[in-house]
């Protein structure tokens, strides 16, 4: 079946589910909706897939996308089939924290060795390679001989770690209690001559 030239998903895309995931309050096109999400990420692009929208503006299929991405059945069935994703990932709260802690915490005196220079990614420890978002070496030549090299370490962004860490903890939410409630502001006005 071909809508606006996009090719619909057969109503049979959940068979290979095994059967304790079958879809039971789901229509066929939600189920083909939640199935093109999990592969897109995109609700509105999900929506064009499962659903006729030849005749839907852009901003219609739009909301109608979001409204159904909060739809409870929906969001239980994406929640559903994300679980086992993220179990293989092994994205748990409990690593998710680990890592945002590794960034947040690293003292950057473990990239080197106790001569001062940096060390190899294999020398370095678990947590020292987790806070590196890209490491690159250029080498310097002259003459075709390589002369030197220059190694450039990036690491994952401290404050941004430490930011989650503090949203995490809710200590956002601590400083915002404790500051004053904002106070009205009283303006006396005082007619001088009877004007």
């Amino acid at each position: 079946m071909v809508d606006s030239g996009n090719t619909k998903p057969a109503l049979s895309a959940v068979s290979h589910l095994p059967a304790a995931v079958t879809p039971r309050a789901l229509t066929n096109k939600q189920e083909a909706f939640v199935i093109a999400y999990l592969r897109l990420t995109n609700a509105t692009e999900a929506y064009r897939i499962a659903y006729n929208t030849g005749k839907m503006t852009a901003k219609s299929v739009n909301e109608t996308a979001s409204r159904l991405l909060k739809n409870s059945k929906v969001a239980a069935r994406l929640a559903e089939l994300a679980k086992p994703a993220a179990e293989q990932a092994q994205m748990t709260v409990d690593r998710t924290v680990r890592e945002t802690g590794r960034v947040a915490f690293l003292d950057p005196a473990r990239l080197y060795g106790p001569d001062g220079l940096l060390k190899s990614i294999p020398d370095m420890d678990e947590d020292t390679r987790a806070a590196i978002a890209s490491f690159e070496v250029e080498e310097i030549r002259v003459n075709g001989d390589v002369i030197g090299r220059t190694k450039k370490v990036k690491l994952w962004d401290k404050n941004s770690a430490l930011d989650k860490a503090m949203r995490y903890h809710g200590l956002f939410e601590r400083d915002n209690m404790q500051k004053p409630a904002p106070q009205p502001v009283q303006i006396q006005v005082v007619l001088v001559g009877g004007k």
